[in-house]
């Protein structure tokens, strides 16, 4: 036992003292998994290496500190990506793919089904007669220097481009000159250009000068100094052999043993070559993070990816941990997804002069948020001074940008400097910098204002576009590849009138099945017909036809909902509507939340009204959109708990008639009765009394339909079950109209039914009397 001890404190000390040496969020850009028990290998290899499935590759990467590894599928198994395709799906997305594929037998369908799961390349393995390297030579890239930037995708080279220094010495690195290598010139070339990856990997393929290998010192540099966004960090684990090695273990079947290499000796090597913590930064981790993830997902240091969910999972109805989903007031939500994190960025919901800074969220799962305070501020803005609004993130070119509008300028003012702006940044949670130094657009055009963007990249051709618009008129133009300057449409103009039927303010764009979704605020912002619209286009310029109002005043849930972005969850069909209102009790103009719901799309393409649920299930830890009236409340375990209290309740800001209340009930200590209001009018702040009826249960299995009129409590109807002290009971409350029926555990039997109209609307809530107790899995709807 000892011994086993010493032997997992060792392993312990020696993972974090590996994991110190590279940034948090690490990629592995290169690794294998090879399991011939589970996957047989091919019968044609050309070697045959030893099991390093799952487990070992867990055992491997996780006290080095890497978060995500790029699994190529190796030579041994051919064409059949099936162990691949698993060990994605083992990885619920923290992983990414390099599948082999014979170009004359793949279907579309087949390479979806691989990107669904986390492929996002195909490897090219050129033979040249019976030589033990497989892949493609650097010479090759001669003749693919001119055909490489005519062919839309994204190149990779492993292994230092595959340059052979053949040193068996460490003290070759000032005589070698890697440019003399046939390719070598047109793969600096290309790396400039940005066209072409290179993995830092496997130096024993190229290099007999272990385990420093400085003879490789000058072509990785040469690779970093041209390359500084181009270069990844790959283990090429488990280090496999070669056909080289037949001979020496017997033959092509015989199972090899692995190359010995010492890998923390490598990771400090390339920490070395890199020269400064900011190019180590971008090897270990942005720049992998934007050739694996691309489709909008890189990844930065700011969350554990070993809490994201599998994008599969992400199916929620709302959000299922309570609207607000963050703490605060705030407005103007805009949204991006970048390496499997869901980003927030909102504006303090306030008066103009106070509103100088943008705040960002994220999240793996939707449901717990990391704050990331003042990412950008008028500080780093210098023609800013008030009204920062309308943040929109987007990621291109390995940088982050976030288009905003400030000022708030107006049409007859010629003296404000103001209107929209660009701000940069090199990791998501900024900081952001003024991009340009002044407004993108800064004058009225078309009659809009410049306020409210929103940037688009049509996945047809690669074209970006802005949209925006304020004062009733809203405009798209078109950006540049460099996203800070604009360019011209094919007639001479520069800004385009796009203005549906009933536009306010707040543009947002999207694309789904090929149609161009242009959604908008309409109303007025303190009035009851604030919501939001769409039309629909077949092209991104319109014309953009309103359609319906999808997001509207629910009395009782919120009003005022509006300024809209939409959260997608990748590879999937799921779209959700992130918004700012306000909720039903607040008077003041700028106490605003934000908040989201599920989109659902009808069978023609057209979006289904929106729906503002309540529901909170507590797994955020949080209870924000709950007012508490004495007792000790908090959230543990996904739970919100009360201490044992004479009496307390625990509401939510809603104004419900007719309702379907469910929520989970259990009485942890005492003999009193823990349950759910609903309808209640005129609370009282200090004394707690109100209106309105209570459906409870005691562990002395009693259950109770009640009501309660300012301190004058009514019993209207009891029944008995047994029941345990300490278990869950799911409660439901069924409302319409005077018809009341309450149900325990069973849905399907009322266990009271009974008719009193003495309240018709109110606030809904949890309460307990002489108990402690925890509640769960809220859900308040409209039959």
């Amino acid at each position: 036992m000892l011994m086993r001890r010493f032997f997992l404190e060792v392993t312990a000390y020696l993972g974090l003292v590996m994991a110190s040496r590279i940034p948090d969020y690490a990629w592995d850009s290169h690794i294998h998994i090879i399991d011939p028990e589970e996957y047989p290998l091919d019968p044609d290899r050309d070697y045959t290496p030893k099991p390093a499935n799952l487990t070992n590759a867990t055992a491997f990467e996780v006290p080095r500190g890497i978060k995500h590894a790029t699994i190529v599928l190796p030579s041994v198994y051919g064409y059949n990506n099936r162990v691949l395709i698993d060990a994605l799906k083992y990885f619920e997305g923290q992983y990414r793919g390099v599948a082999v594929v014979d170009p004359s037998d793949i279907s579309n369908e087949t390479l979806d089904e691989f990107h669904a799961v986390g492929v996002r390349g195909l490897r090219v393995n050129y033979g040249n007669g019976g030589d033990e390297k497989i892949w493609v030579p650097l010479s090759i890239f001669v003749a693919l220097h001119d055909i490489i930037p005519d062919l839309g995708v994204t190149i990779v080279m492993d292994h230092f481009a595959h340059v052979e220094v053949g040193s068996s010495t460490n003290n070759s690195q000032n005589t070698f000159d890697p440019y003399k290598s046939k390719g070598f010139p047109e793969v600096i070339n290309l790396l400039q250009r940005k066209l072409l990856y290179v993995k830092i990997s496997a130096p024993y393929q190229n290099s007999a000068a272990a385990p420093l290998y400085e003879d490789l010192r000058i072509v990785a540099q040469a690779l970093i100094t041209n390359g500084p966004e181009q270069v990844v960090y790959g283990s090429d684990w488990p280090h496999t052999g070669s056909k080289a090695g037949n001979a020496i273990s017997g033959g092509r079947l015989i199972p090899q043993d692995y190359r010995v290499f010492n890998d923390e000796a490598f990771v400090d090597t390339v920490r070395l070559w890199a020269g400064t913590d900011e190019q180590i930064q971008r090897i270990f981790v942005d720049n992998p993070r934007r050739l694996w993830q691309c489709m909008g997902l890189v990844k930065s240091k700011v969350a554990s990816p070993s809490s994201a969910v599998p994008h599969a999972k992400l199916d929620y109805t709302t959000s299922e941990a309570g609207n607000p989903f963050v703490k605060g007031w705030y407005a103007d939500p805009g949204s991006a997804v970048y390496d499997g994190l869901f980003w927030v960025y909102a504006v303090p919901s306030c008066a103009s002069e106070e509103q100088t800074y943008v705040d960002a969220f994220s999240s793996p799962d939707l449901v717990n948020w990391t704050k990331h305070p003042k990412i950008l501020t008028t500080a780093n803005v210098t023609w800013v001074t008030k009204a920062l609004r309308g943040p929109t993130p987007i990621s291109r070119n390995g940088k982050y940008y976030l288009f905003f509008s400030a000022n708030d300028i107006q049409e007859d003012d010629a003296k404000v400097v103001g209107g929209i702006g660009v701000a940069v940044a090199d990791k998501p949670e900024g900081p952001y910098i003024d991009a340009i130094g002044k407004p993108l657009i800064g004058d009225y055009h078309n009659g809009a204002q410049p306020t409210d963007p929103d940037v688009f990249v049509d996945d047809v051709d690669g074209k970006v576009y802005i949209y925006y618009g304020g004062h009733s008129h809203a405009n798209v133009a078109a950006l540049n590849e460099d996203m800070i300057s604009m360019r011209t449409f094919e007639n001479g103009v520069t800004f385009k009138d796009i203005t549906p039927k009933n536009y306010t303010e707040g543009s947002k764009i999207i694309k789904r099945n090929g149609i161009y979704y242009f959604m908008w605020s309409e109303g007025y912002r303190a009035g009851l017909d604030y919501g939001v619209s769409y039309g629909m286009a077949d092209n991104p310029l319109g014309p953009f036809d309103r359609l319906a109002k999808i997001l509207q005043q629910d009395n009782a849930v919120a009003k005022a909902p509006s300024h809209n972005s939409v959260i997608h969850v990748p590879d999937t069909d799921i779209w959700y509507i992130l918004y700012h209102r306000q909720p039903l009790s607040e008077t003041q103009e700028n106490h605003r939340i934000i908040a989201y719901d599920r989109m659902y799309f009808n069978r023609d393409n057209t979006i289904e009204p929106i729906t503002m649920l309540v529901k909170d299930d507590f797994t955020d830890g949080n209870m924000l959109d709950w007012a508490t009236y004495g007792g000790e409340w908090s959230v543990e375990d996904q739970h919100l708990t009360v201490k044992n209290t004479g009496g307390g309740m625990a509401m939510l800001d809603t104004n419900f008639s007719d309702l379907v209340f469910d929520a989970t009930v259990a009485t942890v200590d005492g003999n009193g009765h823990p349950g759910l209001l609903f309808r209640v009018t005129e609370l009282s702040k200090t004394t707690h009394k109100y209106k309105g009826y209570k459906a409870a249960i005691s562990p002395t299995g009693v259950i109770t339909l009640g009501k309660a009129d300012l301190g004058v409590f009514t019993d209207l109807a009891q029944t008995k079950m047994d029941m345990t002290m300490g278990e869950e009971y799911h409660v439901r409350v069924v409302a319409i109209g005077s018809d009341i029926m309450v149900f325990v555990r069973d849905m399907d039997k009322a266990k009271i039914s009974f008719t009193d109209g003495s309240f018709t609307a109110g606030a809904t809530g949890l309460r307990v009397f002489n108990a402690a107790a925890k509640f769960g899995s809220v859900s308040v709807a409209k039959p």
